[in-house]
């Protein structure tokens, strides 16, 4: 009797210490670091454990001598305490899932060990069990990784290079003339002579040269003195230079005393510098190419100025012009050019570069692509190494060039950079690319998609978005602007006339207004130009959206593959063959954060896909096993090295993957291309609609490298909506049971569960899940309706236990001898009214609590679990619905009419992928 009691009170102890440590750290009042949480909630959880095992075990407890106070039989006795042994071991498995789903969402601060985790890992290969085994394992030592991580103030951040400031004219020279000439040996402090402004070096190996210094021509006195000078020291010059800083002349030589002297101006040196001809031939390359592998269109076959306007404004600007106008100011703004995809940033980045070199512009356009990049943690040379090692330029030749203003930087698409990790590392990344502008003479153009950013407070902190400044340099946002009519025939000019013609009659009819909006993107207008006859899109452009116009161009690049190569030994895989392959590749890239792939990981990759194809995919395209003599794929690339080879090729050369040279290996031929697939995979995997892709999805999860279980990025989930939008294939008309319709449908679909939800609620899940609930009218904030749930369950149960144990307790002390006599006796079935008869109107409520309480936890858990499975796919079908309304043509004031007008400004700002916190 006493052990149970000690039981009951230890356990009872230990709980309300775990919901104490659970409590502070889901509200973010931890001050020690998930592995120290993890530590004492599993040290809690073990003690527990023990506890609720004694319990089980223990032969008599107090609840025996609750029976005997109740005057209860063993029937009801034993029933009493089988339920209160279920209740014990539910608190255990509560205060389990608390701990966990904390763990998992962990708000508190993070360790060095964790901060680092996250940069270079970018997955959660954490656990529980083993940070507790950390801690335990550095007690008594002083681990500095679990010490929380506190980011280094800005100025600490900045790496220290010669050239963030302006240099002298004598050492800038010294170590240009060593640049131009690597026979020179030039030691800038002492070979320097500063009385007479000069130099005196060697030349190879025999020879010495003497170098002059000055800001402008000297006299010929000044030139005499310097010849009488450096002769005191050698009777012999290999060359005599004078380095002008200043001045437009051309460089010459002249005698003065029967010696030869050179005359270098510091102009004339700069465009001497560096050889950009392997460049400049890349760029006309690169120009002139056709756009895509399947057509023979360039560049200047489809490339229409486009507009831009600053934030803010209204006023439109033909960009071409605008760009050009702020290169000839001499001043310290910078631009970044932001737009979304498909908008043709990096299109015009090519062409801006192209245009300069051929005008002979006076900056050189240096073009960076920051695709799986990483420049956190870059100095000024290792970021313009990423283009200087492509061409066998000299890193420090480029700084030199770009400290007197000779460059324009264009980094483009800062959105594929690598490791974007959190706000902090964003920050980084732009922090490095910035400091190449500490000359205060650097223009730099950035690109990339704004949605990049979490919010316009951190888009405005990463780019350095501030008003005009002369003392620092500052960026200005430069919006890309879509297509109007004029402009979208003008790119249409070299295409079929069928194509333009059926496209003229959508835009002068005014026939669909999703259409114009898709086809005012320029790469989206592209892509429906080459397709429109083969895939027939003039009977269905309706319905199009970015997913179906993406997708259909990809299988039109499967299947021509196919038709152009017949028989050839080169094409062996069928168009739905060679889309599983391009679907695993971008699987495995997305899981590994990667952009490009090296030449080695793609075959890596295809022999792993090879091992994971489905039969069933072949089985359903019998004309190809025939090709391959009857064998499956697998079977087919097993037998020899050359069938091998033929399925790497034939998926190497499908259209969609090009060569990336700067990373050594390959990339998608658009990024869109990357975000369809990885959509259709997760369209596959978590929407079982039965078809080809539910069979590629099933095939790639058996492997964990290829096993993806939530897709973040907004155009993901956009690409994915409006696939399955796609699928939402209704006859309806244009009223609000249509629109209610749909969204039923959507839900259905979707969610593939019994209780439906209304769009506002659905809204306001999505709110919740973003953080955002105190801004919907209503609904309450995430953490605190935990905390109120956690309360709810966790404080009944110890005043439930306390209550029973003083019933016991007072029960004990006076009457613990007839107590004895009772148990001794139980056999007899002597019924105990001596102590007093309790009503069975007492039993009956007690009994009710106990299954109250039981209930209540239950269904708690279960609306949990169900509430955040809800949560997980409710952005997803608001997506679908809105997308699926907008191809039936359901106005938005009947979608409108679902929501409040606040709800109604949160539902447009989700939708277009903006940040909650611009309201």
């Amino acid at each position: 009797m006493k052990s149970g009691g000690v039981i009951l009170l230890v356990g009872t102890v230990l709980v309300i210490l775990l919901a104490r440590v659970i409590w502070k750290a889901r509200n973010g009042k931890e001050k020690k670091t998930r592995e120290y949480y993890a530590f004492k909630c599993v040290a809690l959880l073990f003690a527990l454990a023990t506890d609720v095992i004694a319990a089980l075990a223990a032969p008599m407890s107090f609840w025996d001598i609750l029976a005997g106070l109740l005057h209860l039989d063993h029937q009801t006795s034993d029933y009493l305490t089988l339920l209160t042994k279920v209740l014990i071991v539910i608190v255990f498995v509560l205060c389990w899932w608390f701990v966990s789903n904390t763990y998992r969402y962990w708000v508190g601060p993070v360790s060095r060990r964790q901060y680092k985790h996250d940069v270079e890992d970018m997955d959660d290969a954490a656990g529980i069990l083993r940070d507790a085994l950390l801690v335990i394992s550095g007690i008594g030592k002083k681990n500095l990784d679990l010490k929380e991580y506190r980011p280094y103030p800005d100025m600490e951040e900045q790496p220290e290079n010669d050239f963030t400031r302006e240099l002298v004219w004598h050492i800038e020279f010294a170590r240009m003339y060593r640049l131009m000439s690597n026979q020179a040996h030039i030691d800038e402090k002492n070979d320097w002579h500063q009385q007479e402004h000069c130099f005196i070096s060697s030349y190879m190996d025999n020879h010495k040269i003497a170098i002059y210094c000055t800001d402008s021509i000297p006299t010929e006195q000044q030139i005499k003195d310097f010849l009488d000078y450096i002769f005191n020291f050698n009777e012999e010059y290999f060359r005599i230079i004078v380095a002008v800083r200043d001045g437009e002349e051309r460089n010459y030589k002249e005698c003065t005393d029967g010696q030869e002297i050179e005359y270098i101006f510091k102009k004339n040196a700069l465009d001497q510098l560096v050889d950009f001809s392997d460049y400049y031939r890349a760029i006309k390359m690169l120009y002139n190419n056709p756009l895509m592998g399947s057509t023979q269109f360039k560049i200047e076959d489809v490339y229409v100025e486009p507009d831009c306007a600053l934030k803010g404004e209204k006023k439109r600007h033909k960009l071409n012009d605008y760009i050009w106008k702020w290169l000839g100011e001499d001043e310290n703004r910078q631009l970044a050019l932001l737009g979304d995809f498909g908008q043709g940033k990096t299109l015009y980045s090519i062409y801006l570069t192209y245009q300069m070199i051929q005008q002979k512009a006076e900056r050189i356009p240096i073009l960076i692509p920051l695709r799986n990049k990483s420049p956190r943690n870059s100095s000024q040379a290792e970021i313009l190494s990423y283009f200087a090692v492509q061409y066998g330029i000299n890193v420090e030749a480029l700084m030199i060039l770009n400290a007197n203003g000779r460059l324009l930087l264009i980094f483009d698409g800062f959105d594929e950079m690598d490791l974007v990790g959190n706000d902090d590392i964003r920050k980084r990344h732009f922090r490095s690319l910035w400091s190449l502008t500490a000359c205060g003479r650097s223009k730099i153009l950035i690109t990339g998609r704004p949605n990049y950013f979490v919010s316009p407070e951190e888009m405005s902190a990463a780019l350095e978005i501030q008003k005009d400044t002369k003392e620092l340099p500052y960026c200005q946002e430069l919006w890309l602007q879509p297509f109007d009519e004029g402009q979208i025939l003008s790119a249409l000019r070299n295409a079929k006339k069928s194509v333009r013609d059926g496209i003229e009659y959508v835009l002068k009819n005014r026939i669909s207004k999703s259409f114009l909006d898709l086809i005012s993107r320029p790469s989206h207008l592209f892509l429906v130009s080459l397709i429109w006859d083969e895939r027939e899109l003039e009977k269905k452009y309706k319905n199009l959206s970015s997913a179906i116009i993406i997708n259909e161009f990809l299988q039109n690049s499967f299947e021509r593959q196919a038709a152009k190569s017949g028989a050839d030994s080169y094409s062996y895989l069928s168009p739905v063959e060679r889309e599983y392959f391009m679907i695993g590749i971008a699987v495995k890239m997305y899981k590994m954060g990667m952009v490009a792939i090296s030449y080695e990981v793609f075959h890596e990759t295809v022999w792993e896909l090879l091992e994971l194809f489905p039969d069933k995919l072949s089985q359903e395209n019998s004309v190809y096993m025939n090709i391959r003599n009857g064998k499956s794929v697998k079977e087919f690339a097993s037998q020899d090295k050359n069938s091998a080879w033929a399925i790497i090729n034939d998926v190497r050369t499908c259209g969609i993957l090009v060569n990336d040279y700067v990373n050594n290996g390959m990339a998608f031929a658009h990024k869109s291309f990357f975000d369809l697939l990885v959509a259709k995979y997760y369209m596959g995997k978590h929407f079982r609609h039965h078809d080809q892709y539910m069979v590629i999805a099933d095939a790639l999860s058996r492997a964990n490298t290829y096993n993806l279980k939530n897709i973040k990025e907004i155009v993901t989930r956009k690409l994915l909506a409006e696939l399955l939008a796609a699928h939402i294939n209704m006859t309806v008309g244009n009223d609000m049971d249509a629109c209610k319709r749909i969204f039923s449908q959507c839900q259905k679909t979707i969610m593939n569960f019994p209780i439906r939800y209304s769009p506002r609620a659905l809204l306001r899940m999505c709110l919740e899940k973003e953080g955002k609930s105190v801004l919907a009218s209503g609904y309450r904030n995430r953490s605190k309706s935990e905390t109120r749930r956690f309360l709810f369950l966790m404080i009944p149960i110890p005043m439930l236990i306390l209550i029973y144990l003083v019933r016991s307790a007072y029960f004990v002390v006076h009457y613990g001898e007839r107590a004895a006599v009772y148990f001794s006796n139980m056999e007899s079935q002597r019924r105990f009214y001596e102590v007093g008869n309790v009503p069975e109107m007492n039993q009956l409520l007690i009994a009710g609590i106990m299954t109250g309480v039981i209930l209540v936890m239950l269904f708690s858990i279960v609306r949990g679990i169900v509430t955040e499975y809800m949560k997980s796919r409710a952005d997803l079908v608001l997506l679908t619905w809105y997308y699926a309304c907008q191809e039936n043509e359901i106005p938005n004031q009947l979608i409108k009419s679902n929501f409040s007008e606040k709800e109604w400004r949160f539902f447009r700002i989700f939708i277009e992928g903006r940040d909650l916190n611009e309201l």
